[in-house]
């Protein structure tokens, strides 16, 4: 990792941050292949000259004070490698480290007088002593061996964009104008009439579904389709199970308007005194019906060529179906 480090700038104080952690320390990269040579040398001498670090003291006097009653009255029981792990561990009450120690009762009542005074004067519990301590230990070893890239004075463009959209003054105002650009430029329309219902925006969600709705599945898919069925001379059971069932029910699920849309489309309708809505037959559903009756409007669905799907939509509810081929005769 030492290349991120002077990637960014920094530098690292080997001798201090060595002295600090009690042992050597060696500047390696796994990325740049450094120090991994150098590391392994440095071990094996130590292990040769059977060197051991020393382990710090990184708790304040009264803490350390009773970790060191703790070692004395566990040395024995444990490696004395491990002895000062095992004394931290009991200050902390680890159940499983004290059912492996099994102390008697007498000595674990005595160290727990030791602990309890040191939570008392520490006004925290044990854990959260060693934890709160270690960390205070770790940000002053780091503020003495590291030493930061001086700052330019500049911040980066997430920062700066922080500063703005996150201030507290503009932050509510910034939100609601995104909010209401991206209505505008979905729906094509100011939300909620706040213009007086006056018709703006850029639509590209009204663009988009009405193309789908319309053009792609209203003309083009079916025509396709339709083309190839008609040349294959397929049956008619054929043909209206893949043009009316796979790709009219696709085009529906692809451009669904849920009944909630269409209440709002109907109630813009009647706001500005427009008495007939025009759909694409896979859009309607016998709901509208009613919400249609709700504000006087009349619903014109197209393009249906099938007498008897013409009837069902208008008994269903449609005001009217455009047809290409049918009369009235053949909806009657």
């Amino acid at each position: 990792m030492i290349d991120l480090v002077r990637k960014n700038g920094d530098t690292i104080d080997l001798a201090k941050l060595g002295k600090a952690l009690g042992c050597e320390v060696v500047e390696m990269s796994a990325l740049k292949g450094e120090g991994g040579m150098a590391a392994a040398e440095r071990t094996a001498a130590m292990a040769q000259n059977h060197q051991a670090g020393e382990p710090p003291h990184v708790f304040t006097g009264s803490v350390e004070h009773a970790l060191a009653h703790i070692e004395e009255s566990i040395q024995g029981r444990v490696a004395d490698s491990y002895l000062r792990w095992y004394a931290i561990k009991v200050f902390e009450r680890d159940e499983k480290v004290m059912e492996e120690l099994a102390l008697p009762s007498d000595l674990k009542a005595h160290l727990e007088e030791h602990i309890a005074d040191c939570e008392r004067e520490m006004d925290d519990d044990a854990e959260s002593i060693i934890t709160n301590q270690r960390y205070a230990y770790i940000n002053g070893v780091v503020s003495k061996s590291v030493k930061k890239k001086a700052a330019k004075g500049s911040l980066s463009v997430s920062d700066k964009i922080d500063q703005v959209v996150t201030n507290r003054i503009l932050a509510l105002p910034i939100f609601a104008a995104v909010m209401f650009l991206i209505y505008s430029i979905a729906m094509g329309t100011s939300p909620a009439g706040l213009f007086e219902g006056e018709e703006w925006g850029i639509g590209i969600g009204s663009w988009g579904t009405d193309w789908a709705n319309d053009t792609f599945f209203g003309e083009m898919v079916p025509g396709f389709f339709d083309g190839i069925l008609t040349s294959l001379g397929v049956g008619g059971w054929l043909y209206g199970l893949i043009m009316d069932g796979i790709v009219a029910g696709v085009g529906a699920v692809l451009g669904f308007v849920p009944a909630a849309a269409f209440r709002e489309r109907a109630a813009y309708c009647a706001e500005k005194g427009i008495e007939g809505i025009v759909i694409w037959d896979g859009w309607w559903d016998p709901a509208y019906a009613s919400v249609a009756r709700e504000y006087g409007l009349t619903v014109y669905v197209h393009t249906v060529n099938d007498a008897a799907a013409a009837r069902t939509l208008l008994e269903s509810g449609a005001g009217a179906v455009y047809t290409d081929i049918l009369g009235p005769g053949d909806v009657a």
